[in-house]
């Protein structure tokens, strides 16, 4: 994982794999519909129980981070 990544997942959600909020999800706090746009990319499981695998986070964020930058973060603004 870039280290990037690894800083946004501590500064957006302490890196809880289980992060499920009303509007983000996942150890990188992504918006829930960004999710979903990168999960269908990136052919991963939806997010509900069972979440998805740290490696299918993982491949969603890097899809993000691919296609919108790392400012579509909030804490890879700073």
């Amino acid at each position: 994982m870039p280290s990037m990544l690894a800083w946004i997942g501590r500064c957006e959600t302490g890196m809880r794999w289980d992060w499920n909020q009303r509007d983000y999800v996942s150890a990188f706090g992504m918006y829930r519909q960004t999710y979903e746009q990168g999960r269908q990319a990136t052919h991963t499981r939806p997010w509900r129980y069972p979440y998805p695998t740290p490696a299918e986070q993982v491949k969603v964020a890097l899809w993000v981070a691919g296609r919108y930058g790392w400012t579509a973060w909030g804490c890879g603004r700073r």
